[in-house]
């Protein structure tokens, strides 16, 4: 299976396994959707109205911990509060997803890190360790080491010696 190269580097960023649906065996394609049918029969006909998506946020929150994940599911015949006690549920990333690409570089032992030309330090305690730098596009690069910010620098532009 070739997948989008984002969305493959998003779900991989928080650690989600990406499997397809079998060819012509629409039993297992539903089993993905009905969430999304349920949501809309279920939750939106009794919205009225919200004022942003804060508050559409709240109000979807209340549904769900008062009604979608209480009630007995008509798959797994248990509470989905319930049984995502025992689903061993790993946190998300707290690093955001970011579109633009990660580069990888090694910390000099000069606690430098060398990107596009120009050289940029980090934190001593990182030497020797892979970085990932990301490029914000906007004249920032951010350093990040085990999924920690360490380092931020307005990007230089030409090459510096």
């Amino acid at each position: 299976m070739i997948w989008n190269e984002r969305f493959a580097r998003f779900a991989s960023h928080y650690g989600c396994k990406l499997l397809s649906c079998k060819p012509y065996r629409a039993r297992t394609k539903g089993k993905v959707e009905n969430g999304v049918g349920y949501l809309r029969k279920n939750f939106w006909p009794r919205i009225g109205t919200f004022t942003g998506l804060q508050d559409l946020n709240q109000q979807v929150r209340y549904w769900l911990d008062t009604v979608a994940n209480c009630r007995l599911h008509g798959t797994t015949h248990q509470m989905p509060n319930e049984r995502w006690k025992v689903e061993d549920l790993q946190p998300l990333n707290h690093v955001p997803f970011a579109v633009v690409d990660r580069h990888y570089r090694k910390v000099m032992s000069d606690a430098y890190v060398s990107f596009e030309a120009n050289r940029y330090s980090v934190p001593w305690e990182h030497i020797g360790r892979v970085v990932e730098i990301q490029d914000e596009k906007n004249g920032v690069l951010r350093f990040y080491c085990n999924g920690h910010l360490i380092a931020e620098h307005s990007k230089q532009w030409g090459r510096r010696p």
